[in-house]
């Protein structure tokens, strides 16, 4: 089976190179929806294959979030943020994943990075957050609902998302030092 894997960004030319990178491995189509850039996100993310689609933010993520969904054409979305990364001993799992049809999708645990201990929300190096993000399957209408960016609901009554405690993403905060 196929994997889109869909990013929103803005002003995001510091990260989106490497996360990028970090996903084109195992990505059969890379879709950003762009919110906005005024920098070169939009030239760095097309100079790596990324399909761009520009949309006018309302400060609504779940609008976005649900654009760039549509815009997948693959069997399988794998949601990322322009500052997280998959780690390539992860490639195989997040591909055996996608090869089943048994669960609609999987709420995968991001492992968050900072040296920064007053940033609200991060944990430091050696902790892991409840923060999760989601690969699921394109057909079982996963939508995300209000202004959250990580909610989704699904427009199917018997949608099931399955926990994936062992996948591990990596989220980047670097220190502004």
């Amino acid at each position: 089976m196929k994997l889109s894997i869909c990013i929103i960004a803005k002003n995001e030319q510091n990260n989106i190179g490497a996360c990028i990178q970090s996903i084109a491995p195992i990505a059969d189509e890379i879709v950003l929806v762009d919110t906005g850039s005024t920098d070169n996100t939009i030239l760095t993310a097309k100079g790596l294959g990324a399909n761009i689609f520009p949309f006018p933010f309302s400060g609504d993520l779940a609008e976005a979030r649900n654009f760039s969904i549509e815009k997948a054409r693959n069997d399988w979305v794998l949601i990322v943020d322009a500052d997280e990364r998959v780690a390539k001993e992860d490639y195989n799992v997040i591909r055996s994943l996608i090869e089943t049809d048994d669960v609609d999708g999987y709420r995968i645990i991001v492992r968050n990075y900072t040296y920064e201990s007053s940033v609200e929300g991060w944990l430091p190096n050696d902790k892991i957050s409840t923060q999760s993000m989601f690969i699921f399957q394109a057909f079982s209408h996963s939508i995300w609902l209000g202004s959250s960016e990580k909610a989704p609901s699904s427009a199917t009554k018997d949608s099931c998302m399955k926990p994936m405690k062992n996948l591990l993403l990596g989220k980047i905060l670097f220190s502004q030092r």
